[in-house]
């Protein structure tokens, strides 16, 4: 007995919910209350390092006066500390952004890529592999190449 091959569309709802390309689509669970955990201990830890760096710097100052230890110290230190913390933390925060799209994004728009891996995830690999700024940049010219005819890409 050979078994017939079911056509690519055919007009029967069951089959065609079974054989659905939406079946294919990953869409990750996005936990809120684990996102702003994380954020919030790492804008803690910043602000915990960034004010023991200006409390050991201040102690080895000349003057003892705590407003010139602010103004001198903690005003020159922060933005550096401050632009380090966010290069650090963008990075989560964009996979995090991508996987939000993933999780709600209509199935119309995120089977329109023609690429494999999709645009989306290659966002993400290119975000762990390469970080903020090299992954955003990689990003942005995936998604400028994103279509017909298509490939195989890989960051």
């Amino acid at each position: 007995m050979v078994k017939e091959k079911t056509p690519h569309y055919v007009n029967d709802p069951l089959i065609n919910a079974a054989t659905a390309p939406e079946l294919k689509l990953v869409r990750p669970e996005v936990n809120y209350w684990k996102t702003l955990g994380i954020v919030l201990l790492f804008l803690l830890a910043v602000a915990a390092l960034s004010m023991g760096y200006s409390i050991v710097l201040g102690c080895f100052s000349s003057e003892r006066s705590y407003w010139s230890f602010l103004t001198k110290v903690l005003l020159k230190s922060s933005p550096w500390i401050l632009l380090i913390s966010f290069l650090l933390c963008s990075r989560f925060v964009l996979i995090w952004s991508v996987m939000l799209y993933q999780h709600y994004a209509k199935s119309e728009t995120r089977l329109r890529c023609c690429f494999v891996p999709s645009c989306s995830e290659y966002a993400i690999l290119a975000f762990k592999k390469y970080g903020t700024i090299i992954g955003g940049i990689k990003t942005i010219g995936r998604l400028t190449r994103c279509h017909f005819p298509g490939g195989e890409d890989f960051p």
